[in-house]
């Protein structure tokens, strides 16, 4: 392969994984060449590969740096594992300041923290946690470290439970179980018949 022919290849296959490039040709050659390393290049665990210094910032001039196939593999192994652990503890660290860390203002004042605050009021730490994530209770909020305001959970609205009258042989009843009473049969038994399309049980809307 041809030193040109290995250029496009390294970086086709970056562009193609989402890496940015900003190496020409020229520039590319001439870090290989600084390195003393060009003849040397290749895939096997002693060959030398052009590897980023950064990984979170693409190829270019400042961020390269010419190293053997096998120091490569441990690099970006090592990487990885930090980049997992620095999202984990950030994501930790997320779900804690949503639910237990951070300020909190009620309408008695500013509070270090929603204990204090439930202390304050004579209520429980749950209670106080549940008036700050209500839609209900807008003068609770729990402020970050960095400033935020904890989001509100939306409202659920429920629909009352609407009941119909109910026309059987033996008239009309208020509810099902009334006039599942006066037949002497249980509310599913009656529930079935309603629902059987028997003219003579049936919903009054």
């Amino acid at each position: 392969m041809d030193i040109q022919q290995a250029f496009y290849m390294q970086r086709h296959k970056a562009i193609s994984m989402g890496v940015g490039w900003e190496l020409s040709l020229e520039q590319w050659i001439a870090l290989w060449r600084k390195s003393g390393q060009l003849s040397l290049r290749g895939r096997e665990k002693e060959d030398y590969v052009m590897g980023r210094i950064d990984r979170s910032l693409p190829f270019a001039v400042g961020n390269i740096e010419i190293r053997k196939q096998t120091d490569n593999g441990r690099y970006n192994n090592d990487f990885e594992l930090k980049r997992s652990s620095d999202a984990g503890k950030k994501g930790q660290a997320l779900r804690k300041g949503q639910r237990y860390y951070g300020e909190v203002i009620t309408p008695l004042g500013k509070f270090p923290s929603a204990r204090d605050a439930a202390l304050a009021h004579g209520l429980n730490h749950n209670a106080i946690e549940k008036r700050i994530e209500s839609e209900n209770y807008p003068e609770y909020i729990r402020i970050s470290s960095e400033g935020t305001v904890q989001a509100k959970k939306p409202t659920r609205n429920y629909s009352p439970r609407v009941t119909s009258q109910v026309r059987t042989p033996l008239g009309v009843f208020e509810t099902a179980k009334l006039a599942a009473s006066a037949h002497d049969v249980s509310p599913a038994t009656m529930g079935r018949w309603l629902k059987g399309g028997d003219a003579d049980f049936q919903h009054v809307n």
